[in-house]
């Protein structure tokens, strides 16, 4: 998360909530002051990003708030000043508390993987992004391939150990009939109809939120296939005249 960009929104929904109550202005703090009008429709465009932040913190709101606008400012200020202080904090915690394992990077997965999540990745909206990384993935291998079919098909298609004369395959390097070779082949074979199935499937007709924590690990079996992918290499049996 960009907790810098956190705390910068935090601290603009804080000095509007100061001058909603009434607080002295800050005389270092930059932009025009606002009254009337003006300042309520500020209030208001700031509060949706501001709740959604709050809760990304994992920072207690109230359990109801007054519709009078300034208690209402007075309330949400008081979260505010919890919630800029949890986001300065967050990169350190997060450091200091973790326990000692070793750490995935999201951007270190395959850029066809992340290159399509990382967009939405940030909105919160997990489930949406595995499936646009399952998407890109699958006009990835189509292109290698030089095949129009898609998802499931594509990958049952073209992994699939046995030639067929006039119908791509991308195949590992090696001996085909090694033990090795066959295993390999039968493994993205398999994990790219799983992954196609499990993954991008449910991604596309499912409407429940998947936890972070889930997500990134179906992007890293994405990420699997797309690197086994890089390793293939296009085998074209010519039809029988």
């Amino acid at each position: 998360m960009n907790y810098e960009w956190m705390v910068e929104r935090i601290l603009a929904f804080h000095r509007t909530c100061d001058a909603v109550t009434g607080v002295p202005a800050d005389p270092w703090a930059e932009g025009p002051e606002l009254s009337g009008d003006a300042l309520v429709s500020k209030y208001y465009g700031e509060l949706p990003t501001f709740l959604k932040i709050a809760k990304a913190l994992e920072v207690a709101l109230p359990s109801s708030v007054s519709t009078r606008l300034d208690y209402q400012a007075a309330a949400y200020r008081q979260v505010a000043q919890v919630a800029v202080g949890v986001a300065r904090d967050a990169k350190l915690v997060k450091k200091n508390l973790a326990p000692d394992a070793p750490a995935v990077g999201a951007d270190q997965f395959h850029p066809h993987v992340w290159s399509a999540a990382e967009p939405l990745w940030g909105t919160g909206n997990f489930r949406v992004a595995a499936g646009a990384a399952a998407t890109s993935l699958s006009a990835h291998i189509a292109q290698k391939a030089g095949s129009t079919l898609a998802d499931r098909d594509l990958v049952q298609e073209v992994f699939a150990p046995r030639t067929a004369p006039g119908r791509p395959r991308l195949h590992f390097p090696g001996d085909p009939t090694s033990d090795t070779w066959r295993s390999r082949q039968d493994g993205l074979h398999l994990t790219a109809q799983g992954a196609f199935a499990g993954i991008r499937n449910v991604a596309a007709h499912s409407n429940e939120e998947w936890p972070e924590q889930e997500a990134l690990e179906m992007l890293g079996v994405l990420s699997v296939i797309a690197r086994w992918t890089d390793e293939t290499e296009l085998r074209l049996d010519p039809t029988p005249q």
